[in-house]
């Protein structure tokens, strides 16, 4: 069943209501306004089939999800439709505006913030990683516009607005199936924009050499007998640069290293060694503003968890 929320119920502290309203009808994440009690919106949310869903509509507003709230949160991606206003999305060093009837996915387990200027009107699906983490990899981390001019990226557009829809109480086994088709529908819009020949292959070899401190993108274009300009053309076609990519897979690595090393049997800087970093300080500080923790608090919450 749908839960209703609305400002008018509270004709104080509207800006702690709503917060509040946050927390419960979405996900953890703190909320700010500069209009305080001027501040209106109303929030309808459901959980069904391993989901919530969600419609909103507020006055100018931002939202963020610290690094605590996002290590503490159910991990799901949040799939969201821009029906009024806009909204600026920031995560990760990535920034992605969103207008009206645009489609944005967000890996909420990643420390974000989003804006909204003006007024907005909103409809979220939250989705299990399940969903669209084995098929989408690239989403994780950073935020991803559904190309706008895919015939699946309209019949998604539909599916959400249907879905979410408050009006419309749909039956469990039916919205199992909405999501089911949901996930599908994304998975076509970005299909479209697939990999172009020869990036797989090359970034297996950029995998498969992250330990090489001297693998810099001309390292990377002789292997795969390019110019630097086409490789960086390559790239730059998908949405990527090679440095980025790079420090990305690095990072990822590390990371992966760090929590699987739960004796804590290599330092951390033999770890960063491992993925090609020869600086511990930059080392340190690009895995801070990528996963919103240090190496060291990493380490630390892995011996937390397993002990």
């Amino acid at each position: 069943m749908w839960q209703s929320w609305t400002t008018a119920e509270t004709a104080h502290n509207r800006v702690d209501f709503w917060s509040d309203v946050v927390v419960r009808g979405v996900l953890d994440a703190d909320m700010r306004t500069a209009r305080r009690n001027a501040f209106q919106g109303h929030l309808a949310s459901r959980t069904v089939a391993g989901a919530r869903l969600v419609s909103f509509a507020t006055a100018t507003h931002s939202v963020s999800r610290n690094a605590m709230q996002a290590r503490r949160g159910e991990g799901l991606f949040m799939v969201s439709l821009q029906c009024r206003g806009t909204s600026q999305i920031r995560q990760s060093g990535h920034e992605l505006g969103l207008a009206p009837s645009g489609i944005a996915v967000i890996d909420s387990s990643t420390p974000f913030e989003i804006e909204f200027p003006h007024e907005v009107e909103r409809r979220l699906v939250l989705m299990p990683r399940a969903a669209i983490e084995p098929w989408l990899p690239r989403i994780s981390r950073q935020p991803v516009a559904l190309p706008a001019d895919r015939p699946c990226t309209y019949l998604a557009r539909e599916t959400i607005a249907r879905l979410t829809d408050p009006a419309q109480n749909w039956r469990e086994d039916e919205c199992a199936a909405m999501l089911d088709a949901l996930a599908t529908l994304m998975r076509g819009a970005f299909h479209d924009n697939a990999d172009p020949p020869g990036l797989a292959a090359i970034q297996r070899d950029i995998r498969s050499r992250l330990h090489r401190p001297d693998l810099t993108p001309a390292a990377i274009a002789r292997a795969a007998d390019l110019s630097v300009r086409s490789l960086h053309r390559l790239f730059a076609a998908n949405g990527l640069t090679v440095a980025r990519y790079l420090a990305s897979e690095r990072l990822a690595r590390a990371r992966k290293s760090i929590e699987a090393d739960t004796a804590s049997a290599r330092s951390l800087i033999e770890i960063a060694l491992a993925c090609g970093f020869n600086d511990a300080a930059h080392f340190s500080r690009a895995y801070r503003v990528q996963f919103g923790e240090s190496p060291r608090e990493t380490r630390a919450r892995v011996k937390t968890t397993a002990a």
